[in-house]
């Protein structure tokens, strides 16, 4: 089965505010968190999705932006959450699953920029993380787009 994001409808589906994430089911899910202004900040999945805001690694951040809601999107099938998080994250490009900082996020690059990244050495990079544990958790989008931030970083450090 494939998952298509276009189908997902944000304002249909149910939510908490990140102050009541106790509200959240103890079920397997997505979950989105959506800034006041409707942008979505951040994609999850969880096999159960209340425990994983009981402390949640982006609650400090989504705080700091204040009125942040969690809308969720249950999952029967654990073997599809991560395809369906993945596709998602994809359709929405969250500036918080990037890795690093938001604010070096290679969407808000000058078009030029993007196209004169060097991909050079790209199996080189990918052999030195693929050992890492954090590496293997990424999706691939998510391998790409840490490895465009790393060559962007090395290209604007003074050698």
């Amino acid at each position: 089965m494939v998952f298509n994001p276009e189908s997902v409808n944000l304002s249909a589906l149910p939510w908490v505010t990140l102050d009541t994430v106790a509200g959240l089911p103890a079920r397997p899910g997505i979950y989105f968190a959506i800034d006041r202004n409707g942008s979505v900040q951040y994609i999850g999945r969880s096999t159960n999705v209340q425990n994983r805001w009981k402390g949640h690694h982006r609650r400090e951040e989504l705080e700091k932006l204040g009125g942040v809601k969690i809308v969720y999107l249950l999952v029967d099938s654990f073997e599809m959450l991560s395809e369906i998080e993945s596709a998602l994250i994809a359709w929405f490009d969250p500036p918080l699953n990037i890795i690093g900082s938001p604010s070096r996020r290679t969407k808000n690059l000058a078009s030029q920029d993007r196209l004169t990244i060097e991909l050079k050495g790209l199996r080189h990079r990918v052999e030195n993380y693929s050992s890492d544990p954090a590496w293997k958790q990424l999706s691939i989008a998510g391998k790409i787009r840490a490895l465009i931030e790393i060559a962007l970083r090395e290209k604007m450090e003074p050698r």
